[in-house]
């Protein structure tokens, strides 16, 4: 699925979140002005949507960085760069538990800088968003403002820009500082790891004792499903199928580089000095043509470099093929170069009994083809045994891994082997990083502004404390929630109507009546309530640098390049909840009574 076509789905729901948001808050407020208003409720109402269309259609730039500008000052005088103290402390006191360190990653430099930005911005942004308009109307200063030729929008807008400028410059500071810090404090045997890595990731399938096709691996009893295991010495095989490779950045690598991170299983001590082993096979299930690397690969589970764990898989791997046996793979381009390989030796055979043949004064004997026992061809691995004959696959790589010691286990995750593409620059990762902080303050600055145009500045810090809870924790389990009700044909589960009734009754089956078919479109509701409640909550977990999931690894920390997509969704995120809540906080202070305080 490209990515310009996830955009443009996004967006379609974009416009069905914030056009229902809309139709319900328009609701609410014709309701709100026939009981204030009566029968001037209409006229009331439609003034004040028209006003509020020029108002946030034509804006001034003048006014808005005036009170930009205004905004930034008066954050100054609050002393809120005195958080660079804080880090200042952090980095200062922070090189002491590494000094006599010998740590084999730098994970824990990196995390050192970058965990506190998260726990000390993040506050700090929200009590500059939102506590500053309510700070404002309590102290009536807001009203040399709005007494001038100032439209609320432009006030919001304005404010939004000069918290975000405050926050800006702290960001920028504090980012700086901390990659200096990092560039002095990292010793120089592990500067080797300050890189972007650029993986590659697969679908894992499975095959069982038996060798027979398995989702899942073998469950060896440990209670953390994360990977799944493979037993040594039996058909079991854990299967990688890498989609969509570019193959002209691969050909112009020396080899094909695979990094792996297994984990060991051990059911007996086994031989004390040799890790569990595995071997690893590259795979064409079009061609059925199978090359198996002769060496004996260990897991090295105790080793933190990525580069220890990166197994180099040659360009052109050497294939011997016995002449008269027939062949399991159907390769034609392969055949021809087998046949072509016969043919030479043929030739330099029969030369050499005509050689022979001439020495001891006889006829030559006939050389036929059984006469060849095998040859040895090059295998072109990016041309023979890469598959791209699989529609919406492209280009794809199966790579088979398979446990060497007996009795042993290798326990596997779809994430613990990648092809490891060239590397980027640790820089322009750190970069991207500090990008994604400050695009999550922004967000946080955009929300907090909103929500201080309508409540107090407790309530708009409980508020907005409450979407970030919301957005790291809440999306997943709708997710689960929604799959679950997607599911309810096959786990009979149901609706919370459904769910209720059954519990009720103590009846596993309902009633085929109308009042089951109006329970079923009841919970249908139920689940498209859930759908809109998932998208409108920002998905917060798409801001960490810290996340290690399946599809992504954004942990610079372990040293993974965070893609450039990524950051293009961080950036319309923030873009899409700008627009709307301009929109409501303007309405919101145009609404609200600026004397109470």
């Amino acid at each position: 699925m490209s990515f310009l076509y996830v955009l443009w789905q996004q967006l379609g729901y974009w416009f069905i979140v914030v056009g229902g948001a809309a139709g319900a808050f328009l609701l609410v407020g014709i309701v709100v002005s026939l009981l204030q208003h009566g029968s001037a409720a209409p006229a009331i109402l439609g003034a004040t949507l028209v006003r509020g269309v020029k108002d946030l259609l034509f804006m001034s730039a003048k006014r808005i960085a005036a009170i930009a500008k205004l905004t930034f000052v008066e954050s100054y005088r609050r002393q809120v760069f005195a958080v660079g103290l804080v880090f200042l402390g952090v980095i200062m006191f922070g090189g002491w538990f590494f000094g006599d360190a010998k740590s084999d990653s730098i994970a824990p430099y990196v995390s050192t800088v970058v965990t506190p930005m998260w726990f000390v911005l993040v506050p700090m942004s929200l009590l500059v968003s939102c506590w500053g308009i309510p700070a404002d109307v309590k102290e009536r200063s807001i009203h040399t403002v709005v007494t001038k030729p100032v439209k609320r929008s432009e006030i919001v807008v304005g404010r939004m820009l000069g918290y975000s400028a405050i926050m800006t410059v702290i960001v920028v500071a504090v980012s700086l500082g901390n990659y200096l810090w990092l560039m002095g404090q990292v010793p120089e045997h592990l500067k080797d790891q300050m890189v972007a890595r650029v993986p590659v990731y697969g679908e894992l399938t499975f095959l069982d004792r038996q060798g027979m096709p398995s989702k899942v691996g073998i469950n060896v009893g440990d209670p953390w499903e994360y990977r799944s295991y493979i037993e040594g010495q039996t058909q079991s095989r854990a299967i990688w199928r890498f989609s969509f490779l570019d193959l002209g950045t691969l050909k112009k690598m020396e080899s094909i580089p695979l990094e792996h991170r297994f984990e060991a299983f051990r059911t007996v001590k086994g031989r004390i000095e040799v890790e569990t082993r595995f071997q690893l096979t590259l795979i064409n299930p079009t061609t059925k043509l199978r090359m198996t690397l002769p060496a004996m690969y260990s897991v090295r589970e105790f080793v933190a470099s990525g580069r220890e764990r990166v197994l180099e898989v040659p360009q052109t791997l050497p294939l011997t093929v016995e002449v008269n046996k027939k062949t399991e793979w159907e390769d034609p381009d392969l055949q021809q170069r087998v046949d072509e390989e016969v043919e030479r030796v043929l030739e330099e055979l029969r030369k050499e009994e005509a050689a022979a043949a001439a020495a001891a004064n006889r006829a030559p004997k006939e050389i036929t083809r059984q006469d060849v026992k095998e040859v040895t061809v090059d295998v072109f691995v990016l041309d023979d045994l890469v598959d791209d004959t699989v529609e919406n696959l492209g280009s794809a790589l199966t790579v088979e891994i398979a446990c060497v010691e007996p009795n042993q286990f290798i326990g596997v995750n779809p994430a613990d082997l990648f092809v490891r593409l060239s590397d980027k620059s640790f820089t322009g990762n750190y970069v991207k990083a500090m990008v994604g902080i400050w695009l999550f303050v922004i967000l946080l600055v955009i929300l907090g502004t909103t929500s201080s145009c309508f409540v107090k500045g407790p309530v708009a810090t409980l508020l907005c404390v409450g979407l970030i809870i919301l957005g790291y924790h809440l999306t997943g389990h709708l997710e689960t929630q929604r799959q679950l009700a997607e599911a309810q044909a096959v786990h009979g589960a149901g609706g919370p109507l459904e769910a209720t009734y059954k519990l009720l009754t103590k009846s596993p089956e309902l009633p085929n009546n109308f009042g089951t078919k109006v329970m079923s479109k009841i919970d249908g509701a139920a689940v498209s309530a859930l759908n809109v409640a998932q998208l409108a909550v920002p998905d917060l977990t798409r801001f960490s640098t810290e996340a290690t999931d399946r599809q992504l690894q954004l942990d610079i920390s372990r040293g993974f390049d965070i893609p450039a997509t990524h950051m293009i969704y961080r950036f319309i995120v923030v873009l899409s909840y700008f627009i709307p809540m301009v929109i409501l906080g303007y309405f919101s202070l145009v609404l609200r009574e600026l004397e109470h305080k």
